[in-house]
C-alpha cells in the first residue's frame, strides 16, 4: 500500500504550497486513485461484519436502507450528521488541520498519538446516547462508551496513516464515510450467533 501511493506521488506534478495545499484539498487524479486504493483496503478490514450482514438475510435490507436514505437524504438530518458532515468536518479538523499545527513541534509519531487520543475522546459523548438503551446499570453504558472511544482511537490511527501516505483529506473523508455506514463492529454477538459452528 505505502509503496504504491509513493509511486503515484513521484508522478505529481509540483504544486504551490498554498494553504488547501497544505491541508490536502487538491483534487486530482492521484487523489482519486488513492481515495480508491484506500477504500478497498477498508472495506476488505470490514469484511467480517459484512459476511455478518450476509450470515443474517439482513444483507440486501441494509443495503436497501442506505439507498432509501440517499432518496430521503434531504429530508434526513441523520443522513447529512452520519455521511456528509461529521466525516467532512471531523476530517479536516483532526487530519487536515491539526498535522501541520502539531507535526512539526512533535514530530509525525507523536503527532498520530496526540490527534487519536483527542479523536477518541471527542467520540465520548455516545454515552449521553446509550441513556435510551434498556440497560438497567450505567457502568454497562460507560464500559460501552469506553470501548466506543478505544475503537474510534484506533481508527483515527488507521485513518491518519492514510492521510500521511497520501496527503489528500479525500482519502480519510470516504474512509470515514465507510467505517460509519458499516457501523461498530458487534463483538458481543460472535459467540452467540447461531452460524457459528462450535468447536471440537
Amino acid at each position: 500500500m505505502h509503496s504504491f501511493i509513493t509511486g503515484l506521488r513521484t508522478k505529481e506534478k509540483s504544486l504551490k504550497h498554498s494553504v488547501s495545499t497544505c491541508l490536502g484539498f487538491s483534487i486530482d487524479a492521484y487523489a482519486l486513485a488513492s481515495a480508491c486504493v484506500s477504500l478497498l483496503l477498508t472495506f476488505i478490514l470490514f469484511l467480517g461484519p459484512v459476511a455478518k450482514f450476509y450470515c443474517d438475510d439482513c444483507y440486501i435490507n441494509s443495503i436497501t436502507e442506505v439507498l432509501k436514505e440517499a432518496r430521503n437524504c434531504l429530508y434526513s438530518s441523520k443522513f447529512w450528521r452520519d455521511y456528509v458532515v461529521a466525516p467532512v468536518t471531523e476530517e479536516i479538523i483532526y487530519r487536515g488541520c491539526l498535522f501541520p499545527l502539531l507535526a512539526p513541534t512533535f514530530g509525525r509519531n507523536l503527532y498520530i498519538l496526540i490527534n487519536s487520543i483527542f479523536f477518541g475522546l471527542a467520540h465520548f459523548h455516545h454515552l449521553f446516547e446509550h441513556r435510551h438503551l434498556p440497560w438497567p446499570s450505567w457502568k454497562k453504558k460507560f464500559h460501552l462508551s469506553i470501548m466506543q472511544s478505544g475503537f474510534t482511537f484506533t481508527f483515527a490511527i488507521y485513518n491518519t496513516y492514510f492521510y500521511l501516505c497520501t496527503g489528500r483529506i479525500l482519502t480519510p473523508i470516504v474512509i470515514h464515510i465507510l467505517c460509519n455506514a458499516i457501523g461498530f463492529p458487534r463483538f458481543q454477538e460472535i459467540a452467540s450467533h447461531p452460524h457459528r459452528k462450535g468447536r471440537n
